[in-house]
């Protein structure tokens, strides 16, 4: 079988979006924060300086983070997403801070920057990994290609025997970011059993004590930290069966509350974009009792937006040293 060696793309041009969003994020953001009525909802994933199992565009950095929360706190009314539904349209000058998949660095990097400055904020961890520590399959391609100690790496796809270079640090998240490209363009089924395929050609077991557990959750204060679903594996709702994607919400919410003693009324969707939610999987979301979703699609809230296609502002900066 003839394989197929994938050029290298500079990280100036690879990622190249990303990176001039966050530089000028970092600077406009006293101007955005103090300009903009809208209220604004953050997102963030992983905060933390460099973990080669997390997939990278969806790192910041712990000094980026704390510029930001500062900011913010400082020309915005941070409040729960419980308060900005209980308060539908009366808010002004408002922003929420959200935290998507449930890394283990939110308990220990987030938690005492929130604590120490008393802000609220929303958790969607994946209650898949809660319960097992198997983490999301995107982290798991960047463990591999991080962790392999290869000079090439090779996965099969499209047909296709496909070898990345992953030599320098730079090359290696370049292969990650490359490889979760392509294998977000199939089904659910089909990209499970290569990345199978994949951790058996390459024998890397992630981490265990990357993710959060039941235990973590149950430490935080609830007057700081609620938490939301983010379905029970971490799938394109839109990519599978409703009836499905309707055991994914179900079952997310479920473990949440049983676990948690708490109502779970905020949904984030994975992935984010507007390929990954519909009008059936809002009206599912709606039939389990959520007051809100959360998108990754840039934009505020105002009074007219729709409860279950609320905007965010995303920003991530990786660590390049």
């Amino acid at each position: 079988m003839q394989v197929h060696e994938v050029p290298y793309i500079r990280p100036h041009i690879m990622g190249l979006a990303i990176n001039i969003y966050s530089e000028i994020f970092d600077k406009l953001l006293t101007a955005l924060t103090s300009q903009i009525k809208d209220t604004m909802i953050f997102v963030y994933h992983s905060v933390n300086n460099y973990q080669p199992h997390i997939y990278p565009y969806n790192v910041t950095s712990i000094a980026a983070f704390s510029r930001q929360v500062q900011v913010i706190r400082r020309n915005r009314k941070v409040v729960s997403l419980d308060t900005l539904i209980d308060r539908w349209g009366e808010l002004h000058n408002a922003s929420c801070l959200t935290f998507d998949d449930g890394y283990l660095d939110f308990y220990e990097n987030v938690y005492p920057i929130i604590s120490r400055h008393e802000l609220p904020c929303t958790l969607f961890p994946v209650t898949m990994t809660l319960d097992t520590g198997e983490p999301k399959w995107d982290d798991k391609v960047s463990w591999i290609v991080n962790s392999c100690g290869k000079r090439y790496i090779k996965i099969r796809l499209g047909g296709l025997d496909l070898s990345y270079d992953t030599s320098s640090k730079q090359k290696r998240q370049y292969a990650t970011l490359a490889i979760v490209d392509n294998l977000l363009r199939l089904g659910e089924h089909n990209r499970s059993r290569l990345i199978k395929e994949f951790e058996q050609d390459y024998g890397e077991e992630y981490p265990e004590d990357a993710t959060l557990t039941w235990s973590h959750l149950k430490e935080f204060d609830t007057r700081l930290v609620s938490f939301g679903a983010h379905t029970h594996t971490h799938v394109n709702l839109t990519r599978m069966r409703i009836d499905e994607a309707r055991v994914e919400v179900k079952k997310s919410k479920k473990l949440l509350e049983r676990n948690l003693k708490a109502r779970c009324r905020h949904f984030a969707y994975p992935y984010g974009k507007g390929s990954s939610y519909s009008q059936e999987v809002k009206n599912v979301l709606r039939e389990a009792g959520f007051d809100s979703a959360l998108t990754t699609i840039l934009g505020t809230v105002r009074k007219n937006s729709d409860p279950l296609e609320l905007r965010r502002v995303s920003v991530a900066r990786p660590d390049r040293r």
